[in-house]
């Protein structure tokens, strides 16, 4: 029987829980509708940190690339119709 070190312990428990943070952020992203469409260019910071911390992991680049490209296909809808799509214009009405 191999005895993990304390080290060995953590690291383990530390990529467990990043693991399920990653699952936890991508079901958010599925299930939330409005995160394929964000209103405000300051999300782009959002999303930008989101992508940092999920291309962390090997496995997480194909939801993220269905993610990207839903939110493009969205912009590019809203703009087409004239819709509301991404503004730095802070008072939208």
């Amino acid at each position: 029987m191999n005895a993990l070190s304390p080290s060995d312990k953590i690291l383990n428990d530390s990529f467990e829980t990043y693991s399920e943070i990653c699952d936890s952020v991508k079901k958010l992203i599925i299930n939330n509708p409005l995160l394929f469409h964000p209103f405000k260019d300051e999300q782009a910071i959002d999303i930008g940190l989101t992508l940092f911390y999920l291309l962390q992991q090997d496995g997480n680049a194909g939801d993220l690339v269905g993610w990207l490209s839903g939110i493009t296909q969205t912009i590019n809808g809203a703009f087409a119709h004239n819709w509301k799509y991404p503004s730095n214009i802070h008072d939208i009405r």
